[in-house]
């Protein structure tokens, strides 16, 4: 019986398998880069408006570790009144992503419970993942 190694190449040679390609490692041209990222820099990024960054809050906390649970990576700010406008310091918190994610799915449940209708994000328009 031939082995998965001896297979291949019996099936490369007799041209029933074609050679996968993979990245060669050569970098893309500056000016093939650049013509890719002007369409999102400055202005006609999502996360800038009026030439400002919407997000100006990621420089105001340090993130080193989840005020939940202790952890030191996946770490991401969270709003604690939930406004994501309201960017001052006493309202951002740091956590880790499943520490965030369960707090805004204990929210969704709560509203549910109460017979509200479960309040979605309030942040910026066209504001993307």
């Amino acid at each position: 019986m031939r082995s998965l190694k001896e297979a291949s190449a019996l099936a490369l040679s007799t041209g029933r398998l074609k050679p996968k390609a993979h990245w060669s490692g050569k970098k893309q041209p500056a000016e093939m880069v650049e013509k890719r990222i002007a369409k999102i820099r400055g202005k006609k990024h999502y996360a800038y408006k009026d030439g400002l960054s919407v997000r100006e809050y990621r420089g105001k906390v340090a993130k080193v570790v989840c005020e939940s649970c202790a952890a030191r990576t996946n770490l991401c700010i969270h709003h604690k009144d939930f406004d994501h406008y309201n960017n001052s310091e006493s309202n951002l918190s740091v956590l880790c992503v499943s520490c965030h994610l369960s707090l805004h799915k204990a929210r969704y449940w709560e509203s549910l419970k109460s017979g509200d209708t479960p309040k979605s994000s309030n942040g910026p328009i066209g504001w993307k993942r």
